[in-house]
């Protein structure tokens, strides 16, 4: 987790300081993603992080998903999350 905390916020850092605002965060995690996660439904704010959903792209505000920090280390672990979210929604 050390890891993907370290990778995480500098490539958060570096794209916020070039194109995200603190409102536009406060809008993905309130209106985009109801303010919870997007797994288990958790709501605790010290509980949540914007990860990127494909890990292999930069983190931006269209390749993120709010997800606990025990549910981003197991995304982070996926090749394929598409594949998982479809097994999972049928």
């Amino acid at each position: 987790m050390k890891t993907l905390a370290k990778d995480e916020r500098l490539d958060i850092l570096l794209t916020l300081k070039a194109t995200v605002r603190e409102s536009d965060l406060r809008y993905l995690i309130e209106n985009i993603w109801a303010g919870q996660s997007a797994v288990s439904g958790e709501k605790d704010l010290f509980e949540l992080i914007l990860v990127r959903w494909n890990i292999t792209e930069h983190w931006s505000p269209w390749n993120c998903i709010l997800l606990t920090t025990d549910e981003a280390r197991a995304h982070v672990k996926l090749d394929d999350p598409e594949k998982l979210w479809e097994q999972l929604s049928k």
